[in-house]
């Protein structure tokens, strides 16, 4: 795998999400962002922030979706 692709940080994440461990999914959906992931990881991010009682992070999150919708498309639902 290549270990520059943000997928295997996302899945982590998500997997993180489904598992009640909105900590650790946190950090892997922080990863996965930082390796130019698409909108919809931010997006999985935010909900993790929310998950962990972060609203502020959360808020945040949701300001910076609406920003990046400005000048790209961002879906509201992940990719299938």
């Amino acid at each position: 795998m290549d270990p520059g692709f943000y997928f295997a940080q996302f899945t982590s994440g998500w997997i993180d999400i489904e598992a009640g461990k909105s900590n650790q999914a946190i950090a892997e959906l922080q990863k996965a962002q930082a390796m130019d992931a698409p909108p919809f990881v931010t997006g999985f991010l935010g909900y993790a922030y929310a998950a962990s009682g972060d609203s502020g992070r959360a808020q945040a999150i949701l300001a910076e979706l609406n920003r990046m919708s400005s000048h790209r498309y961002v879906s509201p639902l992940p990719p299938r």
